[in-house]
Protein backbone atom coordinates (compact mmCIF):
# COMPACT_ATOMS: atom_id res chain seq x y z
CA UNK A 1 0.00 0.00 0.00
CA UNK A 2 1.19 3.72 -0.89
CA UNK A 3 0.37 6.41 0.78
CA UNK A 4 1.20 9.88 -0.78
CA UNK A 5 0.29 12.65 2.41
CA UNK A 6 0.85 16.42 0.98
CA UNK A 7 1.93 19.49 3.29
CA UNK A 8 2.85 22.91 2.98
CA UNK A 9 5.47 22.86 5.49
CA UNK A 10 9.50 23.58 4.34
CA UNK A 11 11.19 20.48 3.88
CA UNK A 12 13.47 20.32 7.02
CA UNK A 13 10.21 20.98 9.12
CA UNK A 14 8.36 17.68 7.31
CA UNK A 15 11.84 15.79 8.41
CA UNK A 16 11.38 16.74 12.05
CA UNK A 17 8.19 15.76 12.36
CA UNK A 18 8.30 12.59 11.11
CA UNK A 19 11.20 12.11 13.16
CA UNK A 20 9.28 13.41 16.29
CA UNK A 21 6.37 10.83 14.47
CA UNK A 22 9.02 7.47 14.88
CA UNK A 23 10.33 8.22 18.41
CA UNK A 24 6.27 8.30 19.06
CA UNK A 25 6.22 5.09 17.79
CA UNK A 26 9.38 3.65 19.14
CA UNK A 27 7.95 3.83 22.76
CA UNK A 28 4.97 1.36 21.11
CA UNK A 29 7.41 -0.94 19.93
CA UNK A 30 7.91 0.25 16.26
CA UNK A 31 11.63 0.73 14.89
CA UNK A 32 13.22 3.50 12.54
CA UNK A 33 16.39 3.23 10.80
CA UNK A 34 16.54 7.10 9.49
CA UNK A 35 19.51 7.56 6.50
CA UNK A 36 19.03 11.00 5.47
CA UNK A 37 15.06 11.88 4.36
CA UNK A 38 14.02 8.18 4.31
CA UNK A 39 13.39 5.89 6.96
CA UNK A 40 12.62 2.15 7.18
CA UNK A 41 9.80 1.28 9.45
CA UNK A 42 8.81 -2.38 11.36
CA UNK A 43 6.76 -3.71 14.31
CA UNK A 44 3.04 -4.09 15.40
CA UNK A 45 0.43 -1.31 15.10
CA UNK A 46 -2.93 -2.30 16.88
CA UNK A 47 -1.88 -6.03 17.10
CA UNK A 48 -0.60 -6.01 13.12
CA UNK A 49 2.73 -7.11 12.14
CA UNK A 50 3.99 -4.49 9.35
CA UNK A 51 7.25 -2.88 7.68
CA UNK A 52 7.66 -0.18 4.84
CA UNK A 53 9.06 2.95 4.68
CA UNK A 54 8.44 6.91 4.57
CA UNK A 55 10.64 8.93 2.70
CA UNK A 56 10.05 13.20 3.36
CA UNK A 57 10.03 14.99 -0.03
CA UNK A 58 9.24 18.73 -0.59
CA UNK A 59 5.38 18.65 -0.70
CA UNK A 60 4.54 15.39 0.39
CA UNK A 61 5.78 12.17 2.78
CA UNK A 62 5.34 8.95 0.58
CA UNK A 63 4.88 5.70 3.08
CA UNK A 64 4.59 2.29 2.13
CA UNK A 65 3.34 -0.48 4.16
CA UNK A 66 4.01 -3.78 3.52
CA UNK A 67 1.50 -6.45 5.24
CA UNK A 68 -1.08 -8.88 5.10
CA UNK A 69 -4.39 -7.81 3.40
CA UNK A 70 -6.02 -7.17 7.05
CA UNK A 71 -2.41 -5.63 8.81
CA UNK A 72 -1.93 -3.59 5.28
CA UNK A 73 -5.43 -2.08 5.44
CA UNK A 74 -5.77 -1.40 9.55
CA UNK A 75 -2.07 -0.27 9.53
CA UNK A 76 -2.38 1.95 6.79
CA UNK A 77 -5.80 3.17 8.19
CA UNK A 78 -2.97 4.34 11.16
CA UNK A 79 -0.71 5.41 9.24
CA UNK A 80 -2.60 7.82 7.10
CA UNK A 81 -4.10 9.22 10.22
CA UNK A 82 -1.01 9.58 11.82
CA UNK A 83 1.06 11.53 9.02
CA UNK A 84 -2.16 14.07 8.87
CA UNK A 85 -1.69 14.73 12.79
CA UNK A 86 2.25 15.29 12.55
CA UNK A 87 2.14 17.21 9.64
CA UNK A 88 -0.63 19.56 10.45
CA UNK A 89 0.94 22.91 11.07
CA UNK A 90 -2.03 23.78 13.94
CA UNK A 91 0.02 21.11 15.73
CA UNK A 92 3.63 22.51 16.96
CA UNK A 93 6.85 20.43 16.40
CA UNK A 94 8.08 21.00 20.40
CA UNK A 95 3.93 19.38 21.26
CA UNK A 96 4.77 16.60 18.86
CA UNK A 97 7.99 15.92 20.33
CA UNK A 98 6.30 15.47 23.95
CA UNK A 99 4.23 13.21 22.46
CA UNK A 100 7.13 10.74 22.65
Amino acid sequence: MNIDKKHSLDKEDALARMQALTNYWKKHGINAQWDGDRTSISGKIKGFSFKGTLEVRSDHVHATVEANFLARKAGGAYVEKKLKDYLDPKNSLEDLKARG
